[in-house]
C-alpha cells in the first residue's frame, strides 16, 4: 500500500514537472515521506535527504536560470525575464495546456516591448525565452527522474 501511494505521488510529480502548475519535485518528496511514514525510515540515511534537497533546489532554480540564460543570450531585458515568468504562470490558466508553450514567449515579448520597440529583437527574445523554458523543463524532468531513481535504489 505504501509503495502504491508513493507511485501515485511520483506520477503526480512527473505530471506537474511536465505541466508546471504545481511544483512536481515536492510531490516526489511527498511520495518518499509517505513511504517512510508507513514503512519506516531505515532505508533513508541522512545523505539521501541531503541529495533529495539538493535536487529539489536545482529543480526550483532551473526555470529561472534557463529563462534567464535564454533571454540574456539574445540581449533581452529584465522586463522580458519578468514577462516570461508571468507568462509561464498565467497563460496555462487563461488558455489551457497550450499556454505552457505560448506563455513564456508572449510574456517575454510583452516585457521586451515595454523596454525596446524593435520587432526583430523582440521576437528573438520571445523565441529564446521559449527555448530556455523547454530546456529547463527537460532538465527538471531529468532531475525528478533522478529523485525517483535514488528512491528506488534505496528501497530495492
Amino acid at each position: 500500500m505504501s509503495l502504491l501511494l508513493s507511485i501515485l505521488f511520483f506520477a503526480a510529480g512527473v505530471l506537474f514537472t511536465l505541466y508546471p502548475i504545481l511544483p512536481g519535485a515536492l510531490f516526489i518528496i511527498g511520495g518518499m515521506l509517505v513511504y517512510g511514514l508507513l514503512e519506516g525510515w531505515s532505508e533513508f540515511p541522512v545523505w539521501f535527504w541531503y541529495a533529495q534537497g539538493f535536487l529539489v533546489l536545482l529543480n526550483f532554480s532551473t526555470d529561472w536560470a534557463a529563462s534567464l540564460f535564454g533571454i540574456k543570450q539574445v540581449g533581452g531585458s529584465k522586463q522580458a525575464i519578468w514577462g516570461s515568468a508571468i507568462g509561464i504562470l498565467v497563460a496555462p490558466f487563461v488558455i489551457g495546456p497550450v499556454g505552457i508553450l505560448i506563455g513564456p514567449f508572449v510574456g517575454a515579448v510583452i516585457g521586451e516591448l515595454m523596454h525596446v520597440r524593435e520587432a526583430g529583437h523582440v521576437t528573438r527574445v520571445g523565441i529564446a525565452s521559449l527555448i530556455g523554458f523547454l530546456l529547463g523543463s527537460m532538465i527538471k524532468f531529468v532531475l525528478v527522474l533522478t529523485q525517483i531513481l535514488l528512491f528506488v535504489l534505496r528501497i530495492w
